[in-house]
Formats: structure tokens, sequence, C-alpha cells
């Protein structure tokens, strides 16, 4: 298992957990900024003025990169897999549609703290599309995100932490909340608990898209086409 901070004059320090990085968005002034989102998410959204942390989980390396900086500029997320230089591209290539290696194995994601209860779970926001390339640093099946979940569970997260699936915006669109809820996919506890029965082949939701499509016969989802047989989760 290895978590480490990255601060832009030190570079990686290895740490025991990337929970006690999360607080350090509060001290540091680190916050959800609602000026950036448009009004009816700002209405709908439960992390607006939460504190903000930035950070990157590899898939298959067993490594979680959480940034400890004195700001959160954007392109942070490049700079936090920049000495990967044999995985991704750097910036501003590494964000580009027409990447060659883009984030490589890396997930992004944002994790959110309740600034007047910074103790307690918080949020662990997973940037989400299943319209992105595999490598384009972004959870392009609901598999990633059960497997993004395993992997900081292993790291330190508190498991009653929730876990969001996040939007190009920073927010989550109210149907995928609303069927996270509806599958009991809210902690991340949740995710590792659940996933094998709910997913193919043992369950009846598509790995990729999440919808409700396989029942036995099926070979591929009717939603987003996902073969079993031929992609790889």
């Amino acid at each position: 298992m290895s978590v480490f901070s990255f601060d832009r004059t030190i570079g990686l320090k290895l740490v025991e957990s990337m929970e006690e990085i999360f607080l350090h968005a509060i001290t540091k002034g680190h916050f959800m900024d609602p000026s950036r989102m448009r009004p009816d998410e700002v209405s709908a959204c439960q992390w607006v003025e939460y504190g903000m942390s930035k950070g990157v989980t590899h898939l298959t390396r067993d490594l979680t990169i959480v940034a400890d900086c004195a700001e959160l500029p954007r392109g942070l997320h490049a700079d936090l897999v920049a000495e990967f230089a044999d995985e991704v591209d750097l910036y501003p290539l590494c964000y580009e549609p027409t990447h060659q290696k883009g984030f490589g194995g890396f997930i992004r994601w944002l994790a959110f703290t309740n600034p007047r209860s910074p103790e307690t779970p918080g949020i662990f926001g997973i940037d989400f599309s299943t319209n992105c390339r595999p490598t384009s640093g972004v959870a392009n099946t609901v598999w990633r995100v059960v497997e993004v979940a395993r992997i900081i569970l292993n790291h330190g997260i508190d498991p009653r932490t929730e876990i969001a699936m996040l939007n190009s915006r920073m927010t989550e669109d109210i149907g995928v909340t609303a069927w996270r809820e509806y599958f009991g996919l809210r902690t991340v506890k949740d995710w590792v608990d659940h996933s094998t029965r709910l997913f193919f082949p043992n369950g009846h939701l598509c790995p990729k898209c999440g919808c409700y499509t396989f029942f036995g016969a099926e070979k591929f989802c009717s939603n987003c086409s996902y073969n079993p047989k031929q992609e790889r989760r």
C-alpha cells in the first residue's frame, strides 16, 4: 500500500493514510466555490463550500496521491502524475481528447470535507463519464468506480465516506444520485460490499453503464452495447 501527499516544493511524501490530508483543505482554505457552478447546481449540491482536496488513484499500482499544496489550481491533477512520464502525458496534453497516453491508469477525484464537522466522514467524488477513453483519468465504467472504492478503502479512507460520481462541473447528475440511492451504493463500504452481487455476471447491472440490462440470456447491454465477452471492465 502506497499513499503519498504532494507539495510543489518537496514533491511526493509517503503518508500513512489519505484521511490525514483531507483535514488540511480546511486549514489551507480550499473550498468548493459556488461561483463556478450553475444556480440550479448550487441549490442541489450538498458539498457547496465544503473543504476540497484533489487526488488520483491508480487502478493497478496500489497507489494514491493526494495534493497538499498551498493552492489548488486548474491542472493540478496533471502535476500529481507528472513523475510517471512512462505512463502519462504532460500537461495540457493529458487532458485533451486526442491525448496519447493521457492519465494512464490514474483516476482523478475530489474529496469534500464538511467544515462544520471536519472529523466526520465526507464525500469522495470520482470523475465519471462513460463517454471518455479509458486513459482519460476519468472512470469511464461503473466497475472502475468499484475498483477505486476497493483501493481507497485499503488506503485509509473512512468506509462511511459517501462516493459521488462527478460530471465535468464537479457535481453529480440527479439521475446518477437517484441510481446510487436506489441500489444502495452510497458509501465506500457499500460499493465494496455490494458490487459483486449487483453487477454482471452475478447481478443484473451492466458493469459499464450501470443499467438493469442483464438477465441471463443477453450477449450485450441494450443501453450501452457493453459486451462482457469482448470488452474489459
